[in-house]
């Protein structure tokens, strides 16, 4: 039998709560819940987030307007193979959902959020010059189709590489003219310096993340947390 380690006991307290966070998010995917998981997407849940290491979209994929619904919010088929499952069992109907959000895999999955990050950043910003708005907040008074908020939200950001960090402050430093809003979680109240001066404001943890971590946000988005 293999020796129980303090990691093994710090990583199934980090599951637990987890999943206790995560609760109402479940119970709506069982039970088909729209709006109680269209809340939570309004509220700071980020639905490229794992819950309890897969993609939220593998706890509605039996229900089509729910995975529609998670794609509308910024949902990536790509990520945790989610496209691949529905390619693999010919899910003829989610893979038809999917198609115009699925995006060419650039590498592993949080470099994947960044990069899906990027392009919706450039994207919103491409929507304002055309339509000659300063914001996606004035651009959506008029807009046939708003659009709507986009969530990310990254927990143990020490992980991440030095490019990711890199690409995570550009967001973030250019996101509130875009309506994207980034939360980062650390786990001894320190952040990396290039993420300091963007990311001071202290929050609770946003819906479905870890709440043992000490979670942290732009200014401008402290209330999208809320």
């Amino acid at each position: 039998m293999e020796e129980w380690t303090m990691l093994d006991t710090l990583q199934l307290r980090d599951r637990i709560f987890e999943e206790k966070a995560n609760d109402d998010f479940l119970s709506a995917a069982k039970n088909s819940d729209l709006a109680r998981i269209e809340f939570e997407l309004q509220h700071g849940r980020d639905p490229n987030l794992p819950v309890l290491e897969k993609s939220p979209l593998w706890y509605v994929k039996e229900n089509p307007e729910a995975v529609k619904l998670l794609l509308e919010y910024g949902a990536a088929p790509e990520l945790n193979d989610f496209y691949g499952y529905c390619q693999k069992f010919f899910k003829d109907e989610l893979l038809a959902l999917c198609q115009p959000y699925a995006a060419e895999p650039v590498g592993r999955d949080i470099f994947q959020r960044l990069h899906n990050g990027t392009e919706e950043l450039n994207k919103r910003y491409k929507l304002c010059l055309e339509n000659k708005c300063k914001t996606i907040m004035e651009y959506n008074q008029t807009a046939a189709e708003p659009l709507k908020k986009y969530f990310m939200v990254f927990p143990f950001i020490h992980t991440l590489q030095e490019e990711e960090v890199k690409m995570l402050f550009n967001i973030a430093s250019k996101g509130r003219a875009a309506d994207i809003h980034i939360a980062i979680g650390s786990v001894d109240e320190t952040l990396p310096t290039a993420l300091e001066m963007c990311c001071q404001e202290k929050i609770s943890a946003p819906t479905g993340a870890n709440p043992l971590l000490d979670w942290y946000c732009p200014g401008y988005s402290v209330t999208a947390f809320q």
